[in-house]
């Protein structure tokens, strides 16, 4: 946020200075003496005016973004925030079932199955859109695109509603995975708790760039032994640490992506049936 100020600042200081100096070289050309066109000094001028407007844009912008983080708990974001949040617990409530054997299935919700089938879609659009480009590397590019997207996307969607996101037993919790699944048992569970990941990134807007952070949560569940478990090995451990940052990384992580599911809730239900079972 502060490098909207500096980046505001630094425009207004080259728009006054543009326009100072269009305002001068225009003085001699009234006089004759300029050495510059018209032309020339109309664009000074008019990028003059521009810088300073774009850098009181910013420098608002910047002003207004800190007094919205400073009374965020009264803002509209913040409600439409809880509201969500009530939203995904409904679901989340609705996605808990219990199949014919006595486990406990968690699933996705179809809202989150058509939320991904619909982004599918708009990158395989895309692809086709650029194909229309006429050019080798578009046309390269909007290939992948419909591939990745069209049948990758088709191949998870059709995994995403074909396996749940856990199933939790008398003998543990078990977390499909690609064509497998791991189990965990409740004896080997050491703890189960919510895991984020903090991810930065820089958008570019009108030749400014903004940095923003965001908030990748799973359910990470850790155990006393992970030789039974796949893909928890040290290698996959040390890449999951230097990806994410944790210090500790659990031997299994449920992802909510695309489920519309609460994480907090789901991860209170599998710490509750922990302490269920874990002293059976």
């Amino acid at each position: 946020m502060k490098k909207l100020l500096i980046i505001g600042i630094l425009l207004l200081v080259l728009g006054i200075g543009l326009l100072v100096y269009g305002l001068y070289e225009d003085s001699l050309y009234m006089d004759g003496l300029s050495s510059l066109p018209v032309g020339d000094i109309d664009a000074l001028l008019g990028l003059g005016v521009l810088s300073i407007l774009v850098a009181i844009v910013l420098m608002l912008i910047h002003f207004i973004m800190k007094k919205m983080r400073k009374k965020h708990e009264n803002t509209g974001t913040s409600k439409v925030s809880a509201v969500g949040a009530r939203i995904t617990r409904y679901l989340s409530k609705s996605a808990v079932k219990t199949d014919r054997d006595g486990n406990i299935v968690i699933k996705r919700t179809l809202l989150g199955n058509l939320s991904f089938v619909l982004l599918c879609l708009v990158f395989v659009a895309g692809g086709l859109f650029i194909m229309q480009q006429d050019e080798t590397a578009t046309t390269i590019i909007g290939i992948i695109a419909i591939v990745f997207f069209g049948g990758g996307g088709l191949m998870y969607v059709i995994l995403m509603i074909r396996k749940p996101i856990a199933i939790i037993s008398d003998k543990g919790i078990t977390v499909p995975h690609g064509w497998g699944e791991n189990l965990a048992a409740w004896e080997n569970i050491v703890k189960i708790e919510v895991m984020e990941q903090v991810i930065e990134s820089t958008v570019v807007t009108t030749s400014v760039a903004t940095n923003t952070r965001t908030k990748q949560k799973y359910i990470g569940i850790f155990v006393f032994d992970r030789r039974e478990i796949k893909g928890a090995g040290t290698k996959s451990q040390a890449i999951t640490k230097m990806v994410t940052g944790w210090e500790s990384v659990p031997a299994l992580l449920i992802n909510l992506n695309f489920s519309f599911l609460n994480v907090e809730y789901i991860a209170g239900v599998l710490q509750e049936l922990h302490d269920k079972y874990k002293n059976v």
